[in-house]
């Protein structure tokens, strides 16, 4: 199964780890060098916009990569959680 985590973009759910809340995530200064340093090393997926909402850890070719999504962090785990369930 996939997920839609916006911006045209589908993931394997089999390669989803995790998914986070992205103003509870950015608040630390820890949290903004981490992402900092991500994008540094190419492994922030996309940019990190004004509408961002949450952020998706997923593990591609034994490396792990962010996504950035626009969609909120309950409304993409209601997705993971339920594949079958169609939303518009």
């Amino acid at each position: 199964m996939f997920l839609h985590i916006g911006r045209s973009i589908v993931i394997p759910l089999r390669s989803l780890i995790g998914i986070i809340d992205y103003d509870s995530f950015i608040s630390s200064e820890i949290n903004q060098d981490f992402i900092n340093i991500y994008r540094e090393e190419g492994f922030l997926k996309n940019k990190i916009t004004k509408d961002v909402k949450s952020l998706v850890l997923v593990e591609e070719d034994a490396k792990y990569y962010i996504y950035c999504s626009p969609i909120s962090s309950v409304t993409l785990y209601k997705r993971a959680a339920n594949p079958y369930e169609i939303t518009e």
